[in-house]
């Protein structure tokens, strides 16, 4: 890899990441949020305190441009993890602290990727390409561009991969308790995170091979606060209509043909590829690249196979939920991105084709990109363009 070239990329990533202080934060998720946080920032105490009370949009400014009757509820449908993170930044450092909350998520992945590659004992040349597809990646940078729960999210259940490679690989019984704190905070950040409990815990109870339940039950232990939680109100959250939502739309009640009407199963496959061209070449010039993963050693195989099904699985998981109120948008499939750049960088290792000079040019696009239609454009999506290649 061109060393130079590559850190002109990750400098100018960063930039453009930065580049959210000058943004107005106008999209009305992000107006929500920076509401909420500070509705619930305790005014009387100079401690990390929460008013919970205030957990929710009443009499509020921004109530007033949003229809949806969920917003009116007495307390807020989403859990209030990334609502605390941004109140807590709004104490150290006002409305520049909440606007660093989701570019150290970003930052924060991006690491956690590097270190999880180190800890698959590959070449340190692969968790350099790891780091570098991260931190450049359009997902990710576009996401901490705006005051959105989902890089949040994403940066938790990645942490919590990374205690739950880190348990198996060295089998430190207080790493699967880490690793079940932090998607027990994904959890708590958006109810989304769940979809990943079945891979997770799958990937665990194949790799203990039936040697010990103790470890999966400490995974789960943390998830039993939420049930605490709801049982004592502690911290008052609401249940989200999202099993709901599976059977009904807000329009019509026969989803299936809004769905097919409206998008295709394949609008988040097309995404993926359409918004980082990356992922496409990497499948093209990397020939029996599968055949050399699976001769690899049995963890590294298994991870791979894990990664693929992983992404597989995510991407027909949130295109059903498509048929639902929770619609197609492209930011709600971010926390696949690590599962793809962590694919991708064993792909590359693995490739003899070390000939990069159109990663680089697909990676400047995918930068372009994002100050295009964050930067200049303002947009709610990444790629507003798709919609067209989607609507039948």
């Amino acid at each position: 890899m061109n060393k130079q070239l590559a850190l002109c990329c990750i400098i100018f990533a960063l930039v453009v990441s930065f580049s959210t202080f000058f943004i107005a934060h106008k999209e009305n998720d992000e107006q929500v949020y920076l509401t909420l946080a500070k509705r619930i920032t305790c005014q009387h105490s100079r401690c990390f305190l929460f008013d919970f009370k205030q957990y929710n949009l009443l009499g509020s400014t921004v109530l007033k441009s949003l229809v949806d009757p969920e917003y009116h509820s007495p307390v807020f449908f989403h859990p209030p993890a990334f609502i605390m993170a941004l109140s807590l930044a709004y104490r150290i450092g006002g409305e520049i602290g909440m606007k660093m909350v989701p570019i150290l998520a970003y930052l924060l992945i991006a690491y956690i990727i590097y270190k999880i590659i180190i800890l698959l004992e590959v070449a340190k040349k692969t968790a350099e390409y790891g780091l570098f597809l991260s931190l450049c990646s359009p997902l990710l940078l576009f996401n901490s561009q705006k005051i959105w729960m989902d890089l949040f999210m994403c940066c938790m259940l990645i942490i919590s991969f990374y205690f739950l490679l880190h348990f198996v690989k060295r089998k430190n019984i207080i790493m699967i308790l880490l690793s079940g704190l932090f998607f027990f905070l994904s959890v708590f950040t958006k109810y989304w995170a769940l979809v990943s409990f079945v891979p997770f815990t799958l990937f665990l109870i194949v790799q203990l091979r039936r040697k010990s339940i103790v470890p999966l039950i400490l995974f789960i232990l943390p998830l039993l606060l939420l049930i605490v939680n709801i049982v004592f109100k502690i911290i008052p959250i609401s249940s989200h209509p999202l099993l709901n939502s599976l059977f009904s739309t807000r329009h019509s009640p026969y989803p299936f043909i809004e769905y097919v009407t409206h998008r295709s199963f394949f609008y988040y496959f097309l995404s993926m590829f359409a918004i980082n061209p990356v992922y496409l070449y990497i499948g093209f010039t990397t020939k029996d690249v599968f055949n050399c993963i699976l001769n690899e050693r049995s963890f590294i195989r298994f991870v791979a196979v894990f990664l693929l099904c992983c992404i597989l699985y995510f991407l027909v998981i949130f295109s059903i939920f498509g048929l639902s109120k929770a619609g197609f948008q492209t930011r709600y499939i971010v926390f696949i991105e690590p599962f793809l750049i962590l694919l991708a960088s064993l792909l590359i290792e693995k490739s003899k084709n070390k000939e990069f000079s159109l990663l680089f040019l697909f990676l400047i696009h995918n930068i372009l990109l994002v100050l295009i239609n964050a930067v200049f454009l303002n947009t709610s999506e990444l790629f507003p363009f798709i919609e067209m290649f989607t609507v039948f």
